[in-house]
């Protein structure tokens, strides 16, 4: 008959011998996989739902912005903005037309512009100071108006509540390790979806910048300046709403020459 001769148990069998540093490293990388993987499919989802939000809403919403960025036609450069926009909303699809366009100068030191929802265009005087053309002028308008023809506005917003949303969904303490790792994939998603919708802008204003003129060389003339003024700052662009401007100007430069050229 075999005895059976039962082993002591060491302080060791209450321990794992695998780390506990690893074990957290592969459930935060599952975690991120798995919101990578949500994040995606919902996102897509809410680009085409976009689509089909009514008009009145969209117009509603834009309603919110309008005593903040009014437009003021006693001002000079709002007339001969709004003269230039005129110039390019003929040649938009029949389907641009949904909205009323508009512009407000808002006095500001920035070198920016913007579409709000429901057919406002921001534009600073910082940005107007930098045009040195109506064909300069004429790409940054139709710049935001390639926003308004992709609903850029109403993607972001259905984007960011999907963030939100799933946010609020993972367990723990607000500002905890897996929240935080939430908050940088989204940030970094959402980054890169936004580049993306800069991009759509640029070259959807480059069509119907020659649409309306028969030419693009406002485009690339602005763009050249614009990446001398502004420093190469390299990898840290991956964290930026805009593409830098040197590959700005290379993709506008290769579009301007098949419409300039037919190459």
């Amino acid at each position: 008959m075999i005895s059976y001769e039962p082993k002591p148990f060491t302080e060791e069998v209450n321990y794992t011998r695998k780390s506990p540093v690893v074990q957290l490293f592969k459930l935060l990388a599952c975690l991120g996989a798995l919101f990578v993987g949500v994040f995606i499919l919902l996102g897509m989802s809410t680009d085409f739902l976009a689509g089909f939000v009514p008009v009145s809403w969209e117009k509603s919403i834009g309603e919110m912005y309008d005593s903040a960025f009014p437009v003021n036609m006693h001002d000079p450069r709002t007339r001969r903005l709004h003269g230039l926009l005129e110039q390019l909303t003929p040649h938009m699809e029949e389907s641009d037309s949904r909205l009323t366009y508009s512009i407000c100068v808002e006095d500001n030191s920035m070198v920016n512009a913007m579409a709000l929802p429901g057919g406002r265009i921001v534009v600073f005087s910082g940005l107007l100071r930098e045009l040195r053309s109506d064909q300069e002028i004429l790409f940054v308008l139709a710049h935001e108006l390639g926003h308004f023809h992709h609903r850029d506005h109403l993607r972001r917003l259905g984007r960011g509540l999907i963030t939100l949303l799933i946010s609020s969904m993972i367990p723990g303490p607000s500002g905890g390790s897996a929240s935080g790792v939430v908050d940088v994939i989204a940030n970094s998603m959402n980054m890169a979806y936004s580049r993306s919708q800069e991009r759509d802008a640029d070259l959807y204003a480059l069509e119907l910048l020659y649409k309306a003129t028969g030419s693009t060389q406002g485009a690339e003339a602005f763009m050249r300046r614009l990446e001398s003024m502004e420093p190469d700052l390299g990898l840290l662009y991956f964290f930026s709403t805009h593409p830098s401007p040197a590959e700005r100007r290379e993709y506008i430069s290769e579009a301007s020459a098949w419409y300039e050229r037919g190459e």
